[in-house]
């Protein structure tokens, strides 16, 4: 994934599809036929993709909902978006979709 401004946009690939069994997200890549379930924090950042918005306010929603300093979860938000965009399920850029 390029690299990530506070100001970038993160939002959904339409190269995936997602549903939710049991209080879980689970995906599909269409671009690597592979399913993926998401754990409660990977879940929490996928339902904050929709609509789509600034990685900043991502963040900032994240750290009102869980116990976590700004530093921790900007980190670890970048390493689920680098996953999710290593398997085609995100997409980053200045404007969205």
């Amino acid at each position: 994934m390029a690299a990530v401004e506070p100001t970038t946009m993160i939002f959904r690939s339409d190269r995936q599809v997602s549903c939710e069994i049991d209080e879980e997200i689970v995906l599909m890549s269409l671009d690597h036929d592979e399913f993926y379930a998401l754990n409660p924090t990977a879940s929490a950042i996928w339902h904050l993709t929709e609509p789509p918005r600034r990685f900043e306010r991502l963040v900032d929603e994240l750290v009102g909902r869980f116990d976590v300093d700004r530093a921790t979860c900007d980190r670890e938000v970048r390493v689920v978006l680098d996953q999710m965009a290593e398997r085609g399920i995100v997409e980053t850029g200045e404007d969205g979709p």
